[in-house]
């Protein structure tokens, strides 16, 4: 990875009266988390960064557990991160996408090499190790093949989140229409 992939974020200095507003990253490829604006008095004392977009961003203290997403334009540019995030970014334009790296990493073979690159025997102490992430060997077609596979993979995420939907509208509809019923009685 470390020959294809850099770390690449910005440090600041956040101002207390000003406000942030931060990322974190959902287990099991679920994406990223966007939370509210805060006061920078009231951030924690860890080291904030800004982050690019377009960039696999792994949470190195639950990688383990498939936290990795990859980030957009916009959140590039309304959110801050912690140290705890890595974002990185390709070192050639043309060589690897994100989106293929984050559906390697999602995939069984991808997350036995992210477990390798976190040891520890205890959830709390399998940090995810930069220089062990940025050892790790992985499969890079040509972009091309890897556009393709990120189209396609893609699709059936979208066609997957739809189902989804939908199956919370239908168990939700029954209760519905059991309200509506049952309200006019009483």
């Amino acid at each position: 990875m470390g020959d294809v992939l850099r770390l690449e974020r910005t440090k600041i200095t956040p101002d207390p009266a000003a406000a942030y507003r931060q990322i974190g990253v959902y287990s099991w490829g679920k994406g990223i988390i966007e939370n509210e604006a805060i006061p920078g008095a009231e951030l924690s004392k860890v080291t904030y960064y800004r982050f690019p977009p377009n960039a696999l961003i792994l949470s190195n203290i639950q990688a383990w557990e498939a936290a990795i997403a990859v980030s957009t334009e916009r959140q590039a540019e309304e959110f801050i991160a912690s140290q705890r995030f890595l974002p990185y970014v390709p070192i050639r334009e043309g060589e690897v996408e994100a989106r293929y790296l984050l559906h390697f990493f999602l995939s069984d073979p991808g997350m036995v090499l992210i477990r390798k690159a976190s040891p520890g025997t205890v959830t709390r102490n399998r940090t995810l190790g930069m220089k062990a992430f940025e050892d790790l060997v992985v499969p890079l077609p040509d972009v091309t093949a890897q556009s393709v596979m990120v189209g396609r993979l893609d699709q059936l995420a979208d066609i997957a989140t739809l189902i989804e939907r939908q199956r919370a509208v239908a168990v939700a509809l029954p209760q519905a229409a059991r309200n509506e019923i049952f309200s006019k009685l009483v």
